[in-house]
């Protein structure tokens, strides 16, 4: 009988403790931030700093043959271990390209699964508190992208380049008000552009770790292949906002981008971006002068 008490004190305060997640550990983010919840493993991708942070719980039972000190760290351990194992489900479900996640890669090449469990196993834990009621919490916070190989980028994207292609996988949709002709605009007409920021806010896009972008015609305007992951300090992955003011206020795309507005989505996740054929040929013309591309200094902001 006493068992039975105790196990339904567990499941009480596992209860309770999850529905404290959301306000757990507050973050002060800027609302223009792309931040995508994963309430089934109490976690959230950042798309525009590009990190995956989780939480994971474990029960603080105290009882006659278990003191506090005791419960307390085998209260910590379980909640590290449920936060790794929600990492490590979370991930494989993040999309890379518009037509691969993570799962494809790790169960298709032995390499990237070791790497990739590798880099899950030295998540950061950037919070753990004891929580009111007889619970503990634990936060981790794993990069997508960042300076060269200290990410899943840095494993995952050589990946994607060896088996790249320049074929559009899907037809075009485009948006219901598209038109054929330029959209860009340079706030420094004078100066080299020193990245794109991509507007397409009137489309249903969905994020991933190496969208492409098409020009209308079907001809790729930037892609894997484009990007030299050792020429930019901050990260080769696209980054996503939700507005155009946090995306220029972001330091990869510089202090002149070219801001350009998408007309049409691709990919079987509607992750790949279309714009006007004008446009490509701005970018493609201007690249040629700042070799933004292969530095990656793209922001795409979608609502």
């Amino acid at each position: 009988m006493a068992m039975v008490l105790i196990n339904m004190k567990k499941i009480v305060i596992l209860l309770l403790i999850i529905s404290l997640s959301v306000t757990l550990f507050a973050n002060s983010l800027p609302t223009g931030y792309l931040i995508e919840s994963h309430t089934s493993y109490n976690g959230s991708i950042n798309w525009t700093k590009q990190d995956v942070e989780v939480i994971g719980y474990g029960a603080l039972i105290v009882s006659p043959d278990r003191p506090y000190f005791q419960a307390k760290l085998m209260a910590r351990e379980a909640a590290k271990t449920d936060a790794y194992r929600n990492l490590a489900e979370m991930l494989k479900g993040i999309y890379v390209t518009s037509e691969t996640t993570v799962l494809n890669f790790i169960t298709e090449n032995d390499f990237v699964r070791k790497k990739v469990e590798m880099f899950i196993q030295g998540a950061e834990i950037i919070e753990e508190k004891e929580i009111e009621g007889g619970g503990y919490a634990v936060k981790l916070r794993l990069a997508l992208g960042g300076p060269k190989e200290g990410n899943i980028a840095s494993v995952l994207l050589p990946e994607v380049a060896k088996n790249d292609s320049d074929v559009l996988t899907t037809k075009i949709q485009f948006g219901s008000n598209y038109e054929e002709k330029p959209t860009y605009q340079v706030p420094k007409s004078t100066s080299d552009v020193t990245g794109v920021i991509i507007d397409a806010r009137n489309l249903e896009v969905r994020p991933a770790m190496s969208p492409k972008i098409f020009s209308s015609d079907g001809k790729e305007v930037f892609g894997p292949r484009y990007i030299d992951p050792y020429k930019n300090p901050d990260s080769p992955l696209v980054a996503y906002t939700r507005d155009l003011e946090t995306a220029r206020s972001l330091a990869r795309v510089g202090e002149n981008p070219v801001i350009i507005n998408a007309i049409g989505v691709v990919g079987t996740n509607q992750s790949d971006v279309v714009i006007a054929k004008a446009d490509a040929d701005i970018i493609f013309d201007q690249n040629k002068l700042g070799g933004f591309l292969a530095e990656g200094r793209i922001v795409i902001i979608i609502k």
